[in-house]
């Protein structure tokens, strides 16, 4: 049986060993900054998460919506989950209780219509519980260019609407 031979070792230099701790440091850098630059799957909520928060929204702001009755988008706003809430109370006609987009990193529920961000405290709640990271860059709104947005703590008040006589 043959062996392989085996070479001696030969002494590095300190000027190329310097060099490769240099190279060494670098790549290590860079695979760090690209690792926490780029979000990661898990630092994003998962569809049904995002569903289940907009459900609470609309539970806290007076909506009596089914799961069911809260269907996924086609409106593709990059970042967001975009869901459409629907009262289907009456068989004949599919009323539209309004559009809204989940951020995909934050879990911030946002109309789309009239650019409200909810931040009820029982949702902050349920969001964090659900969204350990932060975010400290600016999200923006899923909102058309030029709206203002708004920003909903409390249950809105809906006015009393009259009975018609008859």
């Amino acid at each position: 049986m043959l062996l392989p031979k085996i070479s001696p070792l030969r002494p590095v230099s300190p000027a190329s060993n310097n060099s490769e701790k240099v190279m060494r440091t670098t790549v290590i850098a860079t695979v760090l900054l690209l690792a926490t630059a780029i979000p990661s799957a898990a630092q994003q909520i998962s569809r049904d998460q995002a569903r289940s928060l907009l459900q609470t929204t609309l539970k806290l702001r007076g909506d009596k919506v089914a799961p069911k009755q809260i269907q996924e988008t086609t409106t593709n706003i990059p970042g967001y989950y975009s869901f459409g809430a629907y009262d289907t109370r009456q068989p004949s006609v599919q009323n539209v209780i309004g559009w809204f987009a989940v951020n995909k990193r934050t879990g911030q529920v946002w109309d789309t219509t009239s650019c409200e961000l909810y931040q009820f405290p029982k949702l902050e709640r349920q969001r964090h519980h659900l969204v350990r990271h932060t975010s400290k860059k600016k999200q923006t709104p899923p909102c058309s260019e030029g709206q203002k947005t708004h920003i909903v703590r409390k249950r809105p008040v809906r006015p009393e609407v009259p009975e018609v006589a008859q």
